[in-house]
């Protein structure tokens, strides 16, 4: 019985020692059309908690010809683009899509004053392809 004492005493010292957050790691780099983007202030990066890559949505939509508007009275961004308009509320994990919800493998957040959008936002929302290659640190949209 000590022993499975001491066992859990050891568990919750090593859980309560883990890190609440880990930084992100901004080795991540975009590439549109043979061309790897340049960031003029907020990097994409990688959450290293939940391993999802977020894009500085305005940047990138930029980049592929998309118009993004900001609803502040409803903390919402508004994407037009490739036949498509998509919705994406700050701190959500789903976007609308013609009408329709679609879930995202991360939330909207802030950084650095940009909207950051998970990776997968331009290929469930906008309606890109989009490969990710974990040992360059590279996502390709096309």
């Amino acid at each position: 019985m000590k022993k499975m004492t001491a066992i859990v005493i050891m568990l919750l010292i090593l859980l309560s020692a883990a890190p609440a957050s880990a930084e992100p790691r901004y080795d991540l780099r975009v590439e549109l059309e043979k061309q790897v983007l340049s960031f003029p202030d907020q990097k994409p990066y990688i959450d290293t908690l939940g391993l999802r890559s977020y894009l500085p949505l305005k940047v990138v939509a930029d980049a592929l010809g998309i118009d993004v508007q900001w609803d502040a009275s409803n903390n919402t961004a508004i994407v037009k683009g490739n036949e498509r308009e998509v919705r994406m509320e700050l701190g959500a994990k789903t976007i609308m899509v013609k009408g329709k919800e679609q879930e995202l493998n991360g939330r909207a957040e802030i950084a650095g004053n940009r909207l950051m959008v998970p990776a997968d936002f331009f290929s469930k929302g906008m309606g890109y392809d989009m490969y990710w290659d974990y040992g360059t640190r590279l996502v390709i949209i096309f």
